[in-house]
């Protein structure tokens, strides 16, 4: 009996100091973070006085939008080829990222998504940029002589100072950023094809006789095909990763038929499209429309007739033969 007592009176205390533990913090971290927003808006009131409000406002519209965009930047037009082996400029492939087309539309939607419905966050060290704007509005101070420059300008190297942020990410050491073969974003049109051209070839048994008008036939069995295709060195990925990655497989296969095909690829970080004569065409946005049922299998084999692909063994050693001359030839 006392045992369960002594028990009954532990639990009772350890509940009473939790929750008083867990006021204090609620409170330490309200009160800290209250201070904190508010020198935020000092710091809007000093940048205000000095280059102008509207240069403030222009300022936190661009860093709230690039910070949106960065995470599919740095995931879908870096890493993989750092994983490959290039080194591509960071700073100007983020410059390229925000000013195409689609990426621009996006970030202009986020922003005003937030300026719409900006809540403030009592556990936040920021004000939402809703109230930020506005604070900076309410303040009207004129603009100051104003320097257009961009503020890469303000560094010597920008290349040594991207191989330093390479080193400190998890992308690796020293040696291994070094090792890396620095590469201009315009040489992004004859690289890809050529990676390209060695997936399909590491993956061509997966393919087996596929050819492009038969892909909807093989979209059930993308898990399948997912579960033969080696994890990445030291991950474990999921069924619905492995799915995505083979969905991958067939999507650059497609590709590399699409350039056999002759059709000339443009790239640039945030976009990427085919072009035959005055005709464009985008393999994402066509095999997107198939994964997502919004594609019929006939609309879908009219469109590989059209592209000129029908009847193009995607892992075909022929396949490989058509991109050697064509890079031959300086198409790629």
């Amino acid at each position: 009996m006392r045992n369960v007592m002594r028990v009954a009176v532990a639990s009772v205390v350890y509940t009473l100091v939790m929750w008083i533990l867990q006021g204090y913090w609620k409170l330490f971290f309200w009160v800290t973070q209250l201070v904190s927003r508010k020198q935020e808006y000092r710091a809007d009131e000093l940048a205000c006085r000095i280059a102008g409000s509207e240069a403030l406002i222009s300022g936190l519209k661009k860093i709230h939008a690039g910070n949106a965009a960065f995470a599919a930047y740095w995931n879908f037009e870096v890493s993989p080829f750092l994983a490959a082996g290039f080194r591509f400029p960071i700073t100007e492939g983020f410059e390229r990222f925000i000013s195409a087309p689609e990426i621009s539309m996006q970030m202009q939607q986020q922003i005003d998504k937030e300026l719409e419905k900006g809540k403030t966050n009592a556990f936040e060290s920021h004000p939402p940029l809703r109230d930020r704007v506005a604070a900076a509005r309410r303040l009207a101070l004129p603009a100051s002589s104003a320097d257009s420059s961009p503020a890469r300008v303000l560094f010597n190297d920008l290349r040594t100072e991207e191989a330093r942020l390479l080193e400190m990410s998890t992308e690796g050491s020293a040696d291994k950023v070094a090792a890396l073969k620095p590469v201009e974003w315009s040489e992004l049109p004859a690289i890809l094809p050529r990676l390209w051209s060695e997936t399909v070839t590491r993956n061509a048994r997966l393919l087996g006789d596929l050819t492009p008008e038969g892909i909807p036939d093989v979209i059930s069995k993308l898990p399948e095909i997912g579960l033969q295709i080696p994890d990445p060195k030291g991950m474990l990925l999921t069924p619905q990763q492995r799915t995505a990655r083979a969905a991958e497989l067939i999507g650059t296969a497609l590709a590399l038929a699409v350039v056999n095909a002759g059709w000339e690829l443009h790239i640039s970080p945030g976009e990427r499209y085919y072009q035959l004569g005055t005709e464009r065409f985008s393999v994402r946005d066509f095999l997107g429309k198939l994964l997502s049922q919004r594609i019929s299998r006939e609309e879908w084999a009219e469109k590989c007739r059209t592209l000129k692909i029908e009847g193009m063994k995607l892992a075909s050693p022929e396949s490989s033969r058509q991109m050697a001359i064509f890079q031959s030839e300086g198409h790629v």
